[in-house]
């Protein structure tokens, strides 16, 4: 059920219009904490996901999937890039 609170619908607009820096300092935390692991795990963890074609979603600033992305240059040299399409709710990002 979908809600029409003004109260509710300013919390999440606040939410996802935080600065990219916030965004990333908050991210890192709930993935860190969620998972119960180190940064570098889950690089390693989404790297082994990343196909041809590849959908991310939601992207937020990017910057895990910059490092992912860069761990899987690494590991994959001679493969071709893959294709990326990202999206995120947040205008700011």
């Amino acid at each position: 059920m979908e809600s029409t609170d003004p109260r509710l619908l300013r919390k999440v607009h606040e939410a996802y219009s935080a600065p990219t820096w916030w965004y990333d300092f908050r991210g890192f935390f709930i993935l860190i904490l969620a998972h119960r692991t180190s940064l570098w795990s889950l690089v390693r963890f989404f790297e082994r996901n990343i196909s041809d074609k590849h959908l991310e979603i939601p992207v937020g600033s990017g910057t895990l999937l910059y490092f992912t992305l860069l761990w899987h240059g690494v590991r994959n040299r001679k493969a071709p890039r893959p294709a990326i399409t990202a999206v995120d709710y947040s205008e700011t990002m």
